[in-house]
């Protein structure tokens, strides 16, 4: 299906609410990885605008995860530097044309890459984590998912996602295929990780706190965005795969020091932390895992709605699968790192 022009669909989004009609061209701003994001100027001021990605939107959990998430980020912009979605007309969550979108006021900022990213940076992170964890969610009456043992049939089909790249010359079928038995592995060893940390206390918080999702402003303090994939978390888990996000330099490699001082950060505010490291860091494959597959079914066409989509799920799993080979080889070395810092 045709889509109309993105000047168009936003004009009509405008018209439903009280700020007037765009004052100029929307500007395509960074929305991340799965939707688009614009900056949109108006009488009364300027905003962004994300436009969300309709296939994600078929799911039929999208809506309430979305509205659970922002529900998340309203609460939290209490408590932390948030910028949560506008409310307007009592709804955050805007359906127009048949497309959904959030609104949002307008931040002035810089994200930081990983070469920019220093240890102070990492222990102003940890430490803002830690706030996070502490925030009392339950007015919000979420339920915690019941833990579940994962069947082989529960597992992907790695090899099946191989053959059909394969069948369309797809530039990541090699590389998957080569890596289907062992990544089957990592996935069953996620589950078991996760059913044997079941009994841990849970958290509610962000859970995708790199820093593609931080601005930065002239203060030099952080302010928290893009809280779509807030929920219930391991807190040790949130901690270590968040560490390890701003200690990557731009090689992708982890730096030990930026590690500590995130550490050290999330320490210094939330006190001792221990935990059974190796199934937490095991537990680290499945939203590794859980984005490769997406971005496998973006690449063949089985999930995206034009050609960009399908050469961004292309990039994402080539670099996912470096991602997870990196990571599982490098998993004693973050076991032996969180040893040494939370005893």
């Amino acid at each position: 299906m045709d889509e109309l022009p993105i000047e168009i669909q936003l004009e009509r989004l405008l018209q439903t609410m009280p700020f007037g009609e765009m004052t100029d061209q929307p500007v395509s701003i960074s929305g991340g990885l799965m939707h688009r994001m614009y900056a949109v100027a108006t009488p009364k001021g300027k905003f962004a605008i994300k436009a969300l990605n309709p296939q994600i939107m078929l799911r039929p959990e999208a809506k309430r995860n979305f509205m659970n998430s922002e529900r998340i980020a309203q609460l939290a912009a209490v408590h932390v530097p948030a910028l949560p979605a506008k409310i307007v007309n009592g709804e955050f969550l805007h359906l127009v044309g048949g497309r959904y979108y959030l609104l949002f006021e307008w931040l002035d900022g810089v994200r930081l890459q990983p070469g920019e990213i220093g240890t102070p940076h990492c222990g102003l992170m940890g430490a803002l984590l830690a706030d996070i964890h502490s925030i009392r969610f339950d007015e919000l009456e979420l339920q915690a998912p019941a833990a579940e043992v994962a069947q082989d049939s529960d597992c992907t089909d790695w090899h099946k996602y191989a053959r059909q790249g394969r069948e369309q010359i797809a530039e990541w079928a090699g590389q998957l295929e080569a890596a289907a038995d062992e990544l089957h592995i990592w996935e069953k060893k996620s589950a078991q990780a996760a059913h044997s940390l079941a009994a841990d206390r849970l958290v509610i918080s962000h859970r995708d706190l790199d820093p593609k999702n931080v601005m930065w402003g002239d203060n030099g303090r952080p302010v928290t965005i893009d809280w779509e994939a807030a929920g219930f978390v391991h807190p040790m888990q949130e901690l270590t795969e968040t560490a390890i996000y701003w200690s990557e330099n731009e090689a992708g490699d982890v730096e030990q020091d930026r590690f500590h001082a995130f550490i050290s950060g999330y320490r210094n505010r939330a006190g001792t932390i221990d935990a059974d490291w190796r199934s937490v860091l095991e537990c680290g494959f499945a939203g590794k895992l859980g984005w490769l597959a997406y971005n496998l079914r973006r690449s063949l066409g089985l999930e995206s709605i034009n050609e960009d989509e399908r050469r961004l799920g292309s990039e994402q799993a080539v670099l996912t699968l470096r991602s997870l080979g990196r990571y599982a080889e490098a998993i004693p070395v973050y076991e032996r790192w969180l040893r040494e810092y939370s005893a």
